[in-house]
């Protein structure tokens, strides 16, 4: 019995451990959401600015605009931003989920475990690179992920962008979109109407100048939106974690009771039974 005691203790002492590295995880994540809520207005208004200013400008284009010579490609491109590290429960599968029946288009995945989802799914993966871990990180990301969005259009190799991100929905929620962000010729009819701007350049040079910042601008925002949730579902995850770890500690401690109780009881016994020997 002094064996189960020990041992039943040895794991209080391992499942207490654990809750402490749990709550370490779950004030890491809490800290990160906080950041990113802070900064998600700015980067989402950022890129409307961008989005409003380059949709003005092809207002200004013939009635049936054509796009840049650059951009006439072949192929598609879908950006998907997965998570970079684990404990974040179905995350990276909700976001997959929707390239499964995509064929023919050059996935560009962002995140280590995002990455290994795709692949587990027999998803091929033309393009990847990790995801930003810490708010700091997040432009450059970005701006990294606009490089190689850039140089796959000089070389021909693209012609629409996707972003599929999960966006964050506040609290421990998300959810995942997928929209399209070039080419943007069917979206400048929002502002067909709106006054022309005043300009110094041609309307094409204009637009095929402000499209880098636009790209630049959506992924930026796309890498908030998808940090914050990555630590929204690690948050989550921890959470329930953290309950199971508390309802386990419960039941030993309960267990640990009961064993020393026990102890008690037989030492008791002992105790009586050689008292009445004594006595005859």
């Amino acid at each position: 019995m002094t064996e189960r005691l020990a041992e039943i203790e040895s794991r209080l002492t391992s499942m207490r451990e654990l809750s402490e590295i749990i709550s370490a995880m779950r004030g890491l994540a809490a800290m990160r959401i906080q950041e990113a809520e802070h900064n998600l207005a700015s980067t989402r208004a950022y890129a409307g600015i961008v989005r409003e200013s380059l949709l003005r400008a092809m207002s200004m284009l013939p009635e049936t605009p054509r796009a840049p010579a650059a951009h006439q490609r072949t192929s598609d491109g879908i950006v998907v931003f997965g998570a970079e590290h684990g404990l974040v429960g179905d995350f990276n599968g909700r976001v997959v989920v929707s390239l499964e029946k995509v064929s023919r288009a050059l996935l560009f995945v962002i995140g280590a475990r995002g990455m290994a989802t795709c692949r587990e799914r027999g998803l091929p993966v033309a393009w990847s690179c990790p995801m930003a871990t810490h708010f700091n990180a997040i432009t450059a990301t970005a701006r990294h992920i606009s490089e190689e969005l850039n140089r796959r259009f000089s070389r021909g190799e693209v012609n629409t962008i996707e972003i599929v991100v999960a966006q964050f929905a506040g609290g421990t929620q998300s959810i995942v979109t997928r929209r399209q962000v070039l080419p943007v010729e069917a979206q400048a009819k929002v502002v067909s109407n709106a006054t022309p701007p005043l300009v110094n350049l041609r309307p094409m040079v204009l637009i095929e100048s402000m499209l880098e910042e636009y790209l630049f601008a959506e992924l930026v925002d796309a890498a908030m939106e998808s940090f914050a949730s990555e630590n929204a579902a690690r948050l989550a995850t921890m959470q329930t974690a953290r309950r199971n770890v508390e309802q386990k500690l419960d039941d030993l401690t309960i267990a640990a009771r009961a064993v020393r109780q026990d102890e008690i009881t037989a030492e008791l016994l002992d105790i009586v039974i050689g008292a009445q020997a004594a006595a005859e």
